[in-house]
C-alpha cells in the first residue's frame, strides 16, 4: 500500500501593511498554507479565493479578505505567493511546500 505524501509550508517572506492586526496575520497565514496545499495537487498556476466562502475565515474575522494564490518556479523550487487584500489592508506571503517523511519512515531510519 502506498504512503500518502505530507507537506509542510515553509514561509520565506511575509510583508503586510500596518493596518493588519496580529490575529489577522496569523489567520491569513493559516489560510495561505491550507489553500496552497489544496491547490498543489492541481495544475493551476493561479487561483483566486473569496474568503467569504470559508467558514474558518468567518470564525477568525478575516472573511472580507480575498486571496490571489500563485505558483511560480524559481531556482528549481516551486514557490507559492499569496496576496490578501481587504480595503487598505494588504498581506503578501511567499512560501515553499516541503515533503515531510511519514512518521513510520522516520522511526525506521533511526533504527538502522
Amino acid at each position: 500500500m502506498g504512503k500518502k505524501m505530507t507537506y509542510k509550508m515553509i514561509i520565506e517572506d511575509c510583508t503586510k501593511t500596518d493596518s493588519c492586526t496580529q490575529a489577522e496575520l496569523e489567520a491569513l497565514i493559516s489560510l495561505f498554507e491550507h489553500n496552497a496545499k489544496q491547490t498543489s495537487g492541481t495544475f493551476a498556476r493561479k487561483a483566486w479565493f473569496d474568503l467569504t466562502d470559508f467558514a474558518i475565515a468567518k470564525q477568525k474575522g478575516v472573511d472580507r479578505f480575498s486571496l490571489l494564490l500563485m505558483r511560480e518556479q524559481a531556482n528549481g523550487k516551486e514557490k507559492w505567493i499569496g496576496k490578501f487584500e481587504y480595503g487598505s489592508k494588504h498581506l503578501k506571503i511567499v512560501g515553499v511546500l516541503e515533503n515531510v517523511m511519514p512518521h513510520e519512515t522516520q522511526n525506521h531510519d533511526l533504527q538502522k
